[in-house]
């Protein structure tokens, strides 16, 4: 890929306080037009902190952010301003404040001093609404909005501000499995409309996996880069999240408690319900076999539907739900 469509470059940064010394160092790191990149790490690692000195709100303790190629200590609050939009974790708490005139902030860089619209800055916050979903509720006090609305106008806010880049610290946080799925694909979707280059930090690892063009790990005082496949295949996601309670599975990309279970039963089926039911099975503490001469689940696709645990010197049991195969298997010695 071209060096022009590095929009920002991390040259050599360390980042961290001068009270309480360097968080991260020899961090090397370019973000570019059009993708979406997923910053990852454990709490307290320094995400809130590396956002904020890309942001020029910290200062870096070495080396270099560069937007455009141009050194971020070089450029006034006003052109950063021009540059990279930010969406904070932080509720908006003003009571009586609608939806347009937290979208129209965002044009802050281009009013001066006044805050008058323009014309030209009233379409811009209408595409804004419009891009997020929100057009019919630009009228509505922000207190009203349910947090994924509220997480909505804030993106429609960045977007009116019409940066090359935006950034967002934990934007799906507090928010319920829908919203969250919803924001990150509007991510997405911005990112492939409009050429964004979006930074965004998460702890939403499995929507991460499925739209992040990058990732960006904070380990070990470094930061690696890499797309979400190199590093689960790397062994860095392993080495990172996993713990002695913890462990993560290279091959379905999900962490799973760690279990040494010697009790087996053998699962015999096909498709998504024996993908389920296993699931099911391991969850309960058993291992799934394929040893004879043990218990057996049967999976029975047709009229009835259900499961036929066979129990050896034992009559056959009939199950029409995993929940009762469940209870009847942890009911009895196997």
């Amino acid at each position: 890929m071209k060096a022009e469509n590095n929009i920002l470059e991390i040259k050599n940064l360390a980042i961290g306080y001068k009270e309480t010394g360097i968080l991260a160092d020899g961090i090397n790191l370019t973000l570019k037009k059009g993708e979406l990149t997923g910053l990852i790490g454990l709490n307290g690692i320094g995400k809130s902190t590396f956002l904020k000195t890309l942001l020029k709100l910290n200062n870096p303790l070495e080396g270099q952010v560069l937007f455009e190629g141009k050194n971020i200590k070089l450029l006034d609050s006003n052109r950063v301003a021009l540059l990279c939009s930010y969406v904070s974790t932080e509720h908006i708490r003003v009571s009586e404040m609608i939806v347009y005139e937290l979208v129209a902030i965002g044009r802050y860089p281009y009013t001066g001093w006044n805050g008058k619209l323009s014309g030209k800055d009233k379409s811009i916050v209408e595409e804004a609404l419009w891009q997020v979903g929100l057009e019919k509720l630009m009228n509505r006090k922000i207190m009203q909005l349910s947090d994924g609305e509220r997480q909505r106008a804030s993106i429609a806010r960045a977007l009116a501000q019409d940066t090359p880049i935006i950034i967002l610290d934990e934007p799906t946080a507090f928010l319920d499995i829908k919203n969250r799925y919803e924001i990150i694909h509007l991510l997405k979707r911005l990112c492939l409309e409009k050429e964004k280059a979006i930074l965004f930090s998460s702890h939403d690892l499995g929507n991460l996996m499925q739209v992040a063009d990058k990732l960006w790990i904070i380990n070990n005082s470094s930061i690696s880069e890499g797309a979400p496949e190199d590093m689960v295949l790397s062994g860095l996601l392993e080495e990172v999240f996993s713990s002695e309670d913890l462990l993560f599975n290279p091959e379905s990309g999900i962490f799973l408690e760690r279990k040494e279970s010697s009790k087996e039963i053998k699962l015999s089926g096909e498709g998504n319900k024996y993908f389920w039911t296993k699931k099911a099975i391991e969850r309960i503490g058993f291992s799934v076999s394929t040893k004879e001469g043990i218990s057996e689940v049967q999976i029975v696709n047709g009229v009835n539907n259900g499961f036929i645990l066979k129990i050896p010197n034992n009559e056959n049991v009939e199950f029409s739900s995993i929940y009762d195969l469940l209870r009847q298997i942890k009911r009895i010695n196997l």
